[in-house]
């Protein structure tokens, strides 16, 4: 089990505690893999989630951190999991928890491993059209 912490008692809190690891991504290239865990919260002020991303070597190439679908308050044990697809050129995965402002979460039954590829992704990247748009910058038609 891993957990978060930080007490009440600090007045305004600024940023976020997170745990982080890091592995290599060439076992993953072209797959889809899920990181997935059970996870209460106690007084949670701001937000708390897992986080996963995949870096290529000038960069992000896509992060899901839940922040749209965050655990806020107090929560019992909850579900949660990132599914994202590896891009053929990431170099590396990141991955783990965070904890914006105060309050406390507990992390249990963590997994990482590949999803089937029916298994619906937590990000949707809209693809880039073939041609430019709008050339003149106004509203596209």
């Amino acid at each position: 089990m891993a957990q978060l912490r930080l007490r009440p008692s600090v007045a305004e809190p600024a940023g976020f505690g997170a745990l982080v690891q890091v592995i290599a991504a060439p076992r993953y290239l072209g797959r889809r893999v899920r990181y997935s865990a059970v996870m209460p919260t106690r007084e949670v002020t701001d937000w708390a989630g897992l986080w996963l991303r995949v870096d290529g070597r000038h960069g992000m190439v896509v992060l899901d951190n839940m922040q749209d679908r965050a655990l806020r308050g107090t929560t019992d044990w909850t579900e949660a999991a990132i599914v994202l697809d590896v891009a053929e050129q990431a170099t590396q995965l990141l991955f783990g928890a965070l904890l914006s402002g105060a309050g406390a979460v507990d992390l249990a039954r963590l997994r990482f491993e590949e999803a089937s590829a029916d298994t619906p992704s937590t990000v949707n990247v809209a693809p880039l059209p073939d041609e430019p748009q709008s050339l003149d910058f106004g509203s596209a038609r």
